[in-house]
C-alpha cells in the first residue's frame, strides 16, 4: 500500500480516537453512552445534553476547524513566499487581527460576540494593504515578505501603545492574544467553519496550479498561469482561512508554521498532498493540546494556545537545527 495512504489512514484513526477521548474527558470523566444514544436519536438527560452540546462538542469541533484552518493557511503562505519558515504572521494576518480587536475594545467596548468580526476584518484589511503596497514598491514574493514584516512590526508597536494608554482592556486583549478554544459555542462556529472548509476545499482543487506556482514566476507563466492574479488568490484564501480561526479562537500560533513542516517530512512534497496531510495532523495536534489544557491542571486549565506553544516551539527549534546541519 502507498505510504501516503497508510499515514493518512493512521491520522484519520487517531483523530477519531481523540475525538471520543476529548468528548469523554474534562473536569470530570464523562461516559460516551449518552453521546451515542443522542446520535441514534434516543432521549438523554438534560445534564448530559448540556455537557455534550454546550461544552465538549463545541471544543472538539472548534479544535478540528482550527487545525484545518491554520494548517491550510500555513501551507498556502509557505507556497506564496517560497519559504518554509512562513506563517500567518508573515503578511500581517495575526497583527491585523490583533489591531482589529484592540480597536473594537477601545472604541466600541466590544463584547466577545463582536470581537470575532473585528478580528476577521482586521486580518482582511492587513492582507489587502500588504498585497497592494507590495505590488507598488516591489514585484514578486520578496516584496510581500518585506512589506508584511514592516506592517507587522508597525502594527505590533501600535497595539502596544494602545493597550498601554488603555490599561483597562489589557486583560481582554491578552486573553485573545494567547488563543483559546474554551468557551466557544456551536453557533459561533457556523460561519467560520463554512469559510474554513471552503478555503480547504478550494486549496485542494487548485493544488495543480499551486505546484506550477512553486516552479517560479517565469516557468509558471509559460505553463499558462496568471501569476499575479494567482498570488492574490493564494493570499486571500490564506487570510480567510486563518482569519476565520482567529475570529473565535484568538491568536493561536505555531500550528500553521510547524505542522506543515512535519507533514512534508511524513509524506513528501506536492501541494495537494501537503494540504490534506497537514489538515489531518493539525486537527489532531490542536485537539490533543486542548485536551491537555483541560486535564493536566485540574481543577483549573490553561489556554489552548499556551499548550500549543509549549509543545510546538521546541519542535520548531529542532527543525531549525536540522535545517542548519543539512545546509552545513
Amino acid at each position: 500500500m502507498n505510504r501516503k495512504i497508510i499515514i493518512r489512514t493512521v491520522l484519520v484513526i487517531l483523530n477519531v480516537i481523540l475525538i471520543l477521548l476529548s468528548l469523554a474527558s474534562g473536569g470530570a470523566f464523562f461516559s460516551l453512552s449518552p453521546f451515542f444514544r443522542m446520535i441514534l436519536g434516543q432521549q438523554i438527560s438534560l445534564a448530559d445534553r448540556t455537557i455534550l452540546l454546550s461544552v465538549r462538542l463545541p471544543r472538539v469541533i472548534g479544535s478540528i476547524l482550527a487545525g484545518i484552518g491554520l494548517s491550510t493557511s500555513g501551507v498556502l503562505l509557505k507556497i506564496l513566499v517560497n519559504n518554509d519558515l512562513a506563517g500567518p504572521n508573515i503578511i500581517g494576518i495575526n497583527s491585523g487581527a490583533g489591531l482589529g480587536v484592540i480597536i473594537s475594545l477601545i472604541f466600541f467596548q466590544a463584547t466577545d460576540i463582536l470581537l470575532a468580526p473585528f478580528a476577521f476584518l482586521g486580518s482582511l484589511v492587513a492582507v489587502v494593504f500588504v498585497l497592494s503596497l507590495s505590488m507598488r514598491i516591489a514585484e514578486g514574493k520578496h516584496g510581500i515578505i518585506l512589506v508584511g514584516i514592516a506592517f507587522s512590526t508597525f502594527t505590533q508597536a501600535l497595539i502596544s501603545v494602545l493597550y498601554t494608554l488603555n490599561s483597562d482592556i489589557l486583560s481582554d486583549y491578552l486573553a485573545f492574544s494567547v488563543g483559546n478554544i474554551s468557551g466557544v459555542q456551536l453557533k459561533q462556529l457556523i460561519i467560520p467553519g463554512l469559510l474554513i472548509l471552503f478555503c480547504f476545499t478550494a486549496s485542494v482543487l487548485i493544488s495543480r496550479d499551486l505546484d506550477k506556482y512553486t516552479l517560479g514566476d517565469m516557468l509558471a507563466s509559460s505553463l499558462g498561469l496568471n501569476v499575479k492574479r494567482f498570488r492574490i488568490l493564494i493570499a486571500v484564501l490564506a487570510c480567510i482561512s486563518s482569519g476565520s480561526v482567529v475570529s473565535y479562537a484568538g491568536l493561536i500560533g505555531f500550528v500553521g508554521l510547524v505542522v506543515p513542516l512535519i507533514a512534508a517530512k511524513l509524506t513528501g512534497s506536492g501541494s495537494g498532498n501537503s494540504i490534506v496531510t497537514s489538515a489531518l495532523l493539525s486537527s489532531l495536534f490542536v485537539m490533543l493540546s486542548d485536551l491537555l489544557s483541560r486535564v493536566l491542571f485540574l481543577p483549573g486549565e490553561l489556554p489552548t494556545g499556551m499548550i500549543i506553544a509549549l509543545i510546538a516551539s521546541p519542535v520548531f527549534f529542532v527543525f531549525l537545527l536540522q535545517r542548519r546541519n543539512s545546509n552545513a
